[in-house]
């Protein structure tokens, strides 16, 4: 015999298979668009993800707009949506959660949008290293440094 004791999560709501579960009293199953949306505004403010964190001293004008409405929202939602969307620029980036409720671009939205995220995130860069030995102790031979937006840091 198991038993299993699931505790209620400080962080609502949690997604398995990518579907939010729920046991409400006797009642288990998938929770409906409002139960989700309840269960979002449960989330302890004071305990998001690191990528939801708002990046202290950051403001809108450190994200680049451009790049969010051509490269960024296109690829994260779809056409259709879009097309329904009349949304500002802030409130899409509020609801991707790339923006903080007090207008701060989150860690997440400084990496994905940001004009320069390195100022803000000073290890927001990929480095490259060639070594003229097999050991990582040996002199560096060459090395390169990329910085920017994720887009940017892997095209």
């Amino acid at each position: 015999m198991a038993v299993v004791e699931v505790m209620p999560s400080d962080n609502p709501p949690l997604k398995y298979k990518g579907r939010v579960c729920v046991r409400l009293g006797p009642r288990r199953g998938f929770a409906t668009a409002e139960e989700e949306r309840r269960l979002t505004e449960k989330r302890r403010w004071g305990n998001l993800p690191f990528d939801q964190q708002p990046v202290a001293g950051a403001t809108i004008d450190d994200l680049d707009l451009l790049r969010f409405r051509e490269e960024y929202l296109p690829a994260i939602v779809h056409p259709d949506v879009l097309a329904e969307n009349g949304r500002s620029v802030e409130e899409q980036l509020r609801a991707l959660r790339l923006l903080s409720r007090d207008g701060q671009p989150t860690t997440a939205g400084s990496l994905i949008c940001g004009k320069d995220p390195r100022s803000w995130l000073p290890g927001a860069y990929v480095q490259f290293v060639r070594y003229p030995g097999n050991t990582i102790g040996d002199v560096i031979q060459d090395q390169k440094e990329v910085s920017g937006s994720l887009s940017s840091q892997f095209s």
